[in-house]
């Protein structure tokens, strides 16, 4: 049995250019999740980005980042996911080679 999820929408954060959505998210994550300001700054363009290029709400991209690594880039589970949305490298290694 195959689950497929498809979300998407328009954004809460508007239009416009990436710089200027990656702004707005930045300010955002920082004051609902208490994230640095260096480290919002330099991870919403990536959020923007993938939210654009996969068709997601980059509200939710955020959300999942909080709740499975709490914006920490070192992250590793004790399952052995790793870093901000806490992939497996295993199944990734097998699906995406290289």
């Amino acid at each position: 049995m195959t689950l497929i999820i498809a979300i998407s929408g328009c954004s809460s954060l508007g239009g416009g250019s990436v710089q200027k959505r990656a702004a707005k998210l930045s300010s955002g994550i920082q004051k609902a999740y208490s994230v640095d300001p260096t480290t919002a700054n330099r991870i919403s363009p990536m959020i923007i980005q993938s939210a654009d290029k996969y068709s997601v709400d980059p509200l939710l991209i955020s959300a999942i980042i909080r709740q499975e690594s709490s914006y920490r880039n070192y992250a590793v589970s004790p399952a052995g996911a790793i870093g901000l949305t806490q992939v497996m490298p295993n199944y990734w290694q097998q699906t995406c080679p290289g």
